[in-house]
């Protein structure tokens, strides 16, 4: 049985005072857009994306993939509206589809240093630019509020995060 979409409203007043409609749908769990089912992964140098890491595709999913000039144009965007010193953290752009209208983009820490970040973002969602951006501004409230710099790095915690007693005990 298909779950429904529902709509939720939430406000984002500290970081861009607006409001955004987010549709929500049963999420696949397994689904890794920042590995096993990206289409490519990109290495961030100076503004640059280098090093791809291609999976394996097959079907429409490999247009996706090869579509470069469409990768650069979204990183692009991110590019333009964060300042390079606050996207810094940002050393990977993942390039990823759960399908139109699913999870519109992400940031994660990567497992093997928590204060560099992965940016992805679902190359089928990005037609609307109003949600494009409210949702990159959405995302790199993330890496800015949850850095280094604001939140002290426990990787236990991290990389246990359903282990609610490590958490409490981390947090005292």
């Amino acid at each position: 049985m298909k779950m429904k979409k529902q709509r939720l409203t939430l406000i984002l007043p500290m970081l861009i005072g607006l409001s955004l409609s987010i549709a929500w749908s049963q999420i696949d769990e397994d689904f890794d857009e920042t590995g096993k089912d990206a289409l490519v992964i990109y290495e961030v140098v100076a503004d640059r994306l280098v090093s791809p890491q291609i999976n394996q595709v097959a079907g429409e999913l490999l247009n996706l993939q090869r579509d470069t000039a469409a990768h650069q144009e979204l990183w692009d965007m991110f590019a333009t509206l964060i300042p390079a010193q606050q996207r810094r953290e940002v050393v990977k752009f993942s390039v990823f589809t759960d399908g139109v209208d699913e999870n519109m983009a992400s940031v994660t820490p990567l497992p093997e240093n928590s204060d560099q970040w992965i940016l992805a973002m679902d190359l089928q969602d990005t037609a609307n630019f109003d949600d494009l951006v409210r949702t990159l501004v959405h995302e790199f409230g993330h890496v800015l509020t949850l850095g280094a710099s604001q939140v002290p790095r426990n990787d236990e915690v991290l990389n246990n995060p359903d282990d609610f007693d490590l958490a409490s005990e981390a947090e005292a």
